[in-house]
């Protein structure tokens, strides 16, 4: 969830900087967390990832087949989870010859 107003950044986009970007106002997330981009905060102000409550939570994840696959825990004891519980594997979506349809939502956010 962006802690400004609690959109699902599940719904956001990685934008070309390969941050995670909010989809309702816009703000970025580096790989850990820090908030590294509101668009409405002022250029001469302090720097935004500063801030420990414009930071977002980090899960251990890994993308396989195309999908993001990620553990939904923040217990240190989970941190390398990744790294020893691998996703299932899904060989029919490395054959090139396979076909799946790609979608769009539209959310209601405003």
């Amino acid at each position: 969830m962006c802690p400004h107003r609690l959109a699902t950044l599940s719904q956001g986009r990685i934008d070309q900087w390969g941050r995670l970007q909010c989809v309702y106002h816009g703000w970025c997330f580096s790989g850990s967390g820090e908030c590294k981009l509101i668009p409405q905060a002022p250029l001469d102000g302090p720097p935004v990832h500063t801030f420990q409550r414009a930071c977002v939570a980090v899960y251990p994840s890994v993308v396989q087949n195309g999908i993001v696959w990620f553990w939904p825990s923040l217990d240190p004891q989970y941190k390398d989870i990744i790294t020893k519980k691998k996703p299932p594997y899904i060989p029919e979506l490395d054959d090139p010859s396979f076909t799946y349809k790609i979608f769009q939502r539209d959310i209601a956010y405003g």
